[in-house]
């Protein structure tokens, strides 16, 4: 926690303090020497209700100190800073949305099997947590840019259909997902889902270069047991995990590579791509000090006129 002033030099006009409690005390006692010209006191008296002539008014004092303290806060630009639960990274996911996806050696499919499972993990990412979604088959499309509202995100992957297109462009997919991490405050990591390897758009090792050239970490998912898996329609083709190219992007970035053979792999694997962290947030004060002291600016006018007026 931390607390600064964009003007501390406003902080001086608290050294005013002292001159507002010699001021107070000050005419209290004019007031009491006022009050001593009475001569019938038992008439003053029944005028003030059986109060003391001249009350202490501490509370009125200790109300104007806090409306001092007050303003001169708000007007030093004072801000409270702290620290919370947070995401390490800023995310993007990009999930292949190419035909071979269909193929049903995950339960339903691989495509379901990884939205599902991805929408999932979104909504368990801490508050605050930035990401962005993208789905590629022969190019990248960005679904989703950079946002801290993870249900919408997630309802945008769960919406997520395959295309038409049988190509899987990963390099595509990288350096679309390095650019919406540009701008982050955090580092960056690319989570990127896809059952095989780069061949179409451009080479892998141009996209692992711009990835690496700004700092965004790979975390490589690849879907699909080790016998493969069919797509309707075509019984006699056998679609297989090609790990390669998933591999050497996590490997080549600092990253890690996961193997998900079933729907509690896929899971597993994004869980561990989440990494705690803490997240920085800042309240400005001017404002709600600002309302507060006019608040006991009312309220001192109120007591002033009513229980602690003075008299004559």
């Amino acid at each position: 926690m931390e607390i600064t002033f964009e003007h501390p030099l406003y902080l001086l006009f608290l050294l005013l303090l002292p001159l507002l409690a010699a001021i107070h005390f000050y005419s209290l006692h004019y007031v009491k020497q006022r009050a001593m010209r009475f001569a019938n006191f038992e008439a003053l008296e029944r005028v003030v209700q059986g109060r003391a002539v001249v009350p202490k008014n501490y509370f009125l004092l200790a109300m104007r100190m806090l409306v001092l303290v007050g303003f001169t806060l708000a007007a030093s630009g004072v801000t409270f800073h702290y620290e919370m639960p947070g995401s390490y990274y800023d995310y993007v996911l990009a999930i292949d949305s190419s035909s071979s996806m269909l193929a049903n050696d995950l339960t339903p499919d691989r495509i379901t099997a990884s939205t599902n499972a991805a929408a999932d993990w979104l909504l368990a990412l801490p508050p605050g947590a930035s990401v962005s979604v993208a789905s590629f088959s022969s190019q990248a499309e960005m679904l989703v840019p950079p946002t801290a509202d993870t249900q919408s995100a997630a309802e945008a992957v769960r919406s997520l259909a395959v295309g038409k297109s049988g190509g899987t462009a990963l390099c595509e997919a990288l350096k679309a997902s390095t650019n919406q991490l540009l701008a982050s405050d955090n580092p960056g990591a690319a989570v990127i889902i896809s059952d095989g390897q780069n061949n179409a758009g451009c080479l892998l090792e141009e996209g692992i270069a711009y990835a690496n050239r700004h700092n965004v970490t790979v975390f490589s998912i690849g879907v699909g047991n080790r016998q493969g898996g069919r797509i309707e329609g075509f019984p006699d083709l056998l679609f297989k995990l090609n790990e390669t190219d998933l591999q050497e992007m996590a490997a080549q970035t600092g990253g890690k590579y996961f193997r998900a053979e079933t729907r509690k792999e896929l899971a597993d694997a994004l869980a561990q791509v989440s990494v705690p962290g803490t997240m920085h947030k800042q309240m400005p004060l001017t404002v709600p000090l600002m309302i507060i002291s006019f608040m006991f600016v009312f309220i001192d006018w109120g007591m002033s006129v009513t229980k602690y007026r003075t008299v004559p």
